[in-house]
């Protein structure tokens, strides 16, 4: 219920606006201040007549057509009975954005275990403030691009399968080569937030629309179009296969198209700020894996972006760039190195304000890092959240003891890490961690920092190599057990024989802590112990 009312309250216009204050997009496009229905109060309280029980065409004139959809007494029955076949291609689109905002707020929350994808806080954030650095009104239709594919309704619904619907998503789609191309983007947002059932031929012709005029595009919308094709099919891998789709063919066609423009605009990809260029790399960077050449060029330019951005980075940012990256399988020194800047900075502003608790803000950076080092437990397809990207896999099983729980293990990482151990080698790196390590047992003692956070930074700090003896004395048995596996005898800054850390001979794991193997990160790391167990 909680992420619902979120989700309304991106899309709680009191008018329905085109992409609005873009100052990338062309100005010379006609500014349409096309005004729909206010959509508050009655809307999620009435109960609206189901479609089909009015079943009647609705003439409308041109020149009422905006009042007519403004009026909060017509429910989505009657905007959807309306003949928009003869209105202008502005209109047609006006008519469907309200059909799609009033089924939106006329559904009601649906039950979670409906909804393929829960949305979460963090995930609304991501959504409204990345539409607010473009430019975008996040109350906008425009906003929705930023969503997921068929994620407002439930493909069940009933209104989804009225002809009628078809029939306006397939008049908007036959005048969308007389719209201007910030609409035709919203068109396609639009398309893309139906079932595949209803927007299939649809979207393809609208994507192939783009593709045709994206020589025009502005690097803002490019950026867009990268949202518009994230999660949308590909092309199987064999010709044969009978998934082969037109939807498929023509969005793996604007891929090419969007990836050239990409690489071949990068010093003009610098002018944009640091958030639209992450979506960027979160939405697109999958698409970059296939040639090493583009990610490494693509990686130095978002360097470039941070470098000159400091007042825009924060946790959101650098979880964000952690997922990023791990998406693009690929990581650039920098740009881990501006990470541990940023956890530096963060820990220089504790000695000014030490009534400043920043235990959580250091957790979170230290998880987002070991999470790009280790692995996540999310999918490659997943959504972006700043609450899982801050987060490990371990934390909540390991936060009370394992031997009273019983807890399950955890399953494999489908998302492996990227082996950058050696960036946290360093001298001046170890010596950073260690004083985070020492600023949060500080904050414990103080009974400022919370359990959770003093767990997550024992964690992280654990997969990056480092065991911190104090912290660790403040953690239950299971996490002591834990990092039995993950480093056997405790760190130090400075080995008092100067030998190197691999140097150290740790010994063999203990048999209690044989239980906790399934609970690794990495499965090379599983491997390794269930081989050792069975050797012995």
């Amino acid at each position: 219920m909680r992420a619902f009312r979120t989700l309304q309250l991106v899309f709680q216009p009191s008018y329905l606006r085109r992409v609005t204050c873009i100052p990338q997009f062309p100005q010379r496009c006609r500014t349409f201040n096309s005004s729909t229905r206010a959509l508050t109060r009655k809307r999620t309280t009435e109960a609206l007549p189901s479609v089909g029980q009015n079943a009647q065409t609705v003439i409308v004139p041109p020149e009422e057509l905006l009042d007519y959809v403004s009026n909060h007494q017509h429910s989505l029955d009657h905007l959807m009975g309306i003949d928009i076949r003869d209105y202008p291609s502005e209109l047609r689109l006006t008519c469907l954005e309200a059909v799609i905002q009033t089924a939106f707020f006329s559904q009601g929350p649906p039950p979670a275990h409906r909804r393929p994808h829960a949305p979460q806080k963090s995930f609304d954030r991501f959504t409204e403030i990345t539409a607010v650095s473009m430019g975008i009104d996040p109350a906008s239709t425009a906003a929705i691009a930023f969503l997921p594919p068929a994620f407002l309704f439930e493909p069940d619904a009933k209104w989804l399968k009225d002809e009628r619907l078809q029939l306006i998503a397939l008049s908007t789609v036959a005048g969308a080569k007389n719209l201007p191309r910030p609409r035709l983007l919203v068109l396609a947002a639009c398309l893309r937030q139906l079932p595949e059932f209803v927007n299939s031929k649809a979207l393809a012709s609208v994507l192939r629309l783009i593709t045709h005029q994206i020589n025009e595009c502005s690097t803002t919308e490019l950026v867009y179009i990268g949202s518009l094709l994230s999660g949308l099919q590909r092309k199987p891998a064999t010709l044969d296969s009978g998934d082969l789709t037109v939807l498929s063919v023509e969005a793996d066609l604007l891929r090419d198209a969007l990836q050239q423009h990409v690489m071949s605009r990068l010093t003009e990809l610098e002018s944009l700020g640091l958030l639209p260029l992450l979506r960027l790399a979160h939405d697109f960077g999958a698409d970059l894996t296939a040639n090493k050449t583009d990610r490494v060029r693509f990686l130095a330019t978002l360097e470039t972006v941070i470098s000159t951005r400091l007042r825009e980075q924060n946790l959101f940012t650098l979880c964000l760039l952690c997922t990023a990256m791990q998406r693009m399988e690929s990581f650039r020194p920098g740009l881990i190195r501006r990470c541990l800047g940023q956890i530096r900075r963060k820990l220089h502003l504790t000695q000014n304000y030490p009534m400043t608790d920043q235990s959580t803000w250091l957790s979170g950076s230290l998880a987002a890092l070991a999470n790009l080092a280790v692995g996540t437990g999310r999918s490659e397809t997943s959504n972006f959240s700043m609450d899982h990207s801050s987060t490990l896999v371990c934390e909540a099983a390991l936060r009370q003891s394992l031997l009273e729980e019983q807890a399950p293990a955890l399953p494999r990482v489908p998302v492996g890490g990227l082996d950058m151990h050696a960036l946290f080698t360093p001298d001046w790196v170890r010596q950073l961690l260690f004083d985070v390590a020492d600023y949060v047992v500080d904050r414990l003692k103080c009974g400022s920092a919370d359990a959770s956070s003093a767990t997550r930074t024992t964690l992280a700090l654990l997969m990056l190599g480092v065991r911190h003896k104090a912290l660790m004395a403040q953690q239950n048995d299971a996490v002591k057990r834990y990092a039995d596996l993950l480093v056997a005898e405790p760190s130090s800054l400075l080995l008092t024989d100067e030998k190197s850390v691999f140097d150290v001979s740790t010994g063999v794991k203990p048999c209690e802590s044989n239980d906790l193997v399934p609970h690794l990160p990495r499965p090379d790391w599983q491997l390794y112990h269930e081989v050792t167990s069975i050797s012995k």
